[in-house]
């Protein structure tokens, strides 16, 4: 069998990659008349990109090929791209005249196609051919729309994706488990795959709200493996409109690849007892002679089937809110008679540190799960919220005003925020913009919680970490309450615009024995600098550790673990640090924790793990080794 390093070297870059690599040094050469070189990220400020956007832009002036351009990320099937446009424009499109545009589109070289055809587990078999944006066309789209392909592929089919569905968030688990009773050798966590079956067949999980580049890089090298040691690939989709997405990005690895290649996919919701579908869909390259058809001729796995109902939903706290005596939110998918309570996650404390007293008068809780209820229960009346994004509905079940608000200053249009800071601000409650804040912590008299939920639509749903620190009995809780109230707001253009300071940590250290430290993040330095990251790095030389986040751009910090559970590996960088892990990847859906440790330290926040530069982070690293 071909070793990782060789599947490495064979894989191929699709156009996602390819774009993203390019810099002021690469030229834009073999585009025809194009010999442009620019830098991707100030394209604004590049003359040569203002003349290939002005000279690609001509070709799309036909109204319709515009459109099919535009919405291409999201609908690369052209034939469902048509229904579409009927339903929207209450018009009907002559498919006679369906040719002539689609040779618009491929003559403007912004976009290619890969034949490929489905066969559906029953024998229904027919074209399923994709289209997707090469490199230029990427860069033409987004100087034409000013925003990215994703933000299409993302957005456009968000309300048809499954919300809190049991076969959706167990998805991994349940396949797993027929598998192993089934009697077959299971395999989870050995990145780039989330799970191996008889060291044959290889399961890639995606997820409607990951970059199209991550997905693309685990697949290029799927696809390499599978063509080397003669593996089978089986890609599950969310959706069908997430399934055409997937066989876009496919599409896109063999227009390079110019190999024959198939997969097996179905929907997600298949899996359920309800659902008549009871095999493995094929897709596969082909031509119009049919004479390349690339189909499986040996043994597939058995369609697992698992007992329970596709209605059934994941309880969380948007579920709870009644229960608790907040709210809940209102969304269809969520009805209350689907509600499975024996699918609820349990909270789990790390360490053990549960209201534990680590040094005299100081409690601390760490835990990973729905926090929801901890943190109404700090918010109301708090001293301090310091969050990112807000939304109106937050506000709306305050029983008791928070004095001071701290939140992101949005550098985009956000007109939801833009609200809610005007509603809070009606109300009395003092109001601070921190560019790029990505902290989240709340002082509340005698308690600080440092986390990593946000307070958007999404709080309540997703699983998350946190610190709850409780300083009423220590014999100094006053001091120690107006030094984190002094430490917060003198966060950058906050109260004078003083820095984060040194000087406040040398007095929780005094306060708390050298055994919790606060850390902020608000330079233009790099990640590698930030003391906070220098301290874990430290810790975890001593002693390896497990991390629980939603991504992972840090290569030092993945060499010391023996576990990384993770929500997505939508970024680039994602790929290129978990490649080399040499321990297992776990893949995790309601998933939004930011936190490292093992049985030494904690270091716990806002912090996704990721290559930032001035977003604003605030992390608390408790130390237990002399405890």
């Amino acid at each position: 069998m071909y070793s990782k390093k060789l599947i490495l070297d064979a894989r191929i870059m699709g156009p996602n990659e390819r774009y993203a690599i390019w810099s002021h040094e690469i030229n834009l050469a073999g585009q025809k008349k194009y010999n442009f070189t620019f830098n991707r990220r100030k394209l604004e400020d590049s003359i040569d990109f203002q003349k290939v956007l002005l000279s690609n832009s001509r070709k799309l002036s036909d109204p319709y090929v515009n459109i099919m351009f535009e919405l291409l990320p999201a609908e690369p099937i052209i034939k469902k791209f048509i229904e579409i446009y009927q339903k929207k424009s209450m018009s009907i499109v002559d498919y006679r005249e369906v040719n002539k545009y689609r040779k618009k589109l491929l003559d403007t070289n912004l976009v290619n196609y890969r034949a490929m055809r489905m066969k559906k587990y029953n024998d229904q078999d027919f074209w399923y051919s994709p289209y997707f944006l090469n490199e230029l066309g990427k860069l033409v789209y987004y100087g034409l729309y000013g925003y990215s392909p994703d933000f299409t592929a993302m957005n456009f089919y968000a309300d048809n994706q499954p919300s809190n569905a049991v076969y959706h968030v167990k998805f991994l688990e349940l396949i797993q488990q027929y598998f192993d009773k089934a009697g077959h050798k299971v395999i989870t966590g050995k990145f780039p795959y989330d799970l191996i079956v008889d060291n044959k067949h290889l399961f890639i999980i995606t997820e409607p709200h990951e970059n199209s580049i991550g997905i693309e890089m685990r697949l290029s090298y799927a696809i390499a493996d599978c063509t080397l040691n003669d593996r089978l690939l089986y890609i599950p989709a969310c959706s069908e409109s997430h399934q055409r997405r997937i066989n876009a990005i496919i599409a896109g690895i063999l227009f390079y690849f110019k190999k024959t290649f198939s997969y097996l996919t179905t929907i997600e919701y298949n899996i359920s007892e309800n659902s008549k579908v009871d095999g493995w869909d094929m897709i596969y390259t082909s031509s119009r002679d049919r004479k390349n058809d690339h189909l499986f001729s040996e043994d597939l796995l058995p369609f697992p089937k698992v007992l329970i109902n596709s209605n059934w939903k994941i309880p969380t706290q948007m579920n709870l809110f009644n229960q608790i005596g907040h709210f809940q939110f209102e969304h269809p998918k969520l009805s209350p008679r689907y509600i499975k309570s024996d699918f609820k996650y349990p909270m789990k404390y790390i360490n053990d540190l549960k209201e534990t007293e680590i040094l005299p008068g100081v409690k601390v809780t760490v835990g990973l799960g729905h926090m929801n209820d901890i943190w109404w229960d700090m918010a109301n009346g708090a001293d301090l919220i310091i969050t990112g994004k807000m939304r109106e509905h937050v506000y709306d079940y305050f029983s008791e005003k928070p004095q001071i608000m701290m939140l992101t200053e949005i550098f985009k249009r956000d007109d939801k925020h833009h609200d809610a800071i005007n509603l809070l601000r009606a109300e009395n409650i003092e109001v601070h913009e921190i560019p790029r804040n990505h902290a989240k912590v709340i002082l509340n008299s005698n308690k600080l919680l440092i986390h990593s939920q946000t307070t958007t639509n999404y709080m309540g749903n997703n699983r998350e970490s946190f610190a709850l620190i409780d300083f009423m009995d220590h014999i100094e809780n006053e001091e120690i309450h107006e030094t984190l109230l002094d430490m917060f707001l003198s966060l950058p253009n906050v109260g004078g615009g003083k820095k984060f300071t040194q000087t406040h940590n040398h007095e929780l250290i005094h306060f708390f024995d050298d055994k919790i430290k606060l850390f902020c993040k608000n330079n233009k330095s790099k990640t590698i600098e930030w003391p906070y990251y220098k301290n874990i790095l430290y810790e975890l030389k001593k002693d390896n550790g497990i991390i629980y986040t939603s991504h992972m751009d840090m290569k030092n910090l993945a060499e010391y673990m023996d576990e990384i559970h993770i929500q997505a590996t939508s970024r680039m960088q994602n790929f290129k640090v978990l490649k080399h892990a040499k321990c297992p990847v776990y893949h995790h859906r309601l998933w939004h924790p930011r936190i490292v440790f093992n049985s030494n330290f904690i270091g716990v926040g806002s912090w996704d793990f990721a290559q930032i530069r001035n977003q604003q982070e605030i992390q608390a690293l408790i130390l237990l080794d002399n405890t």
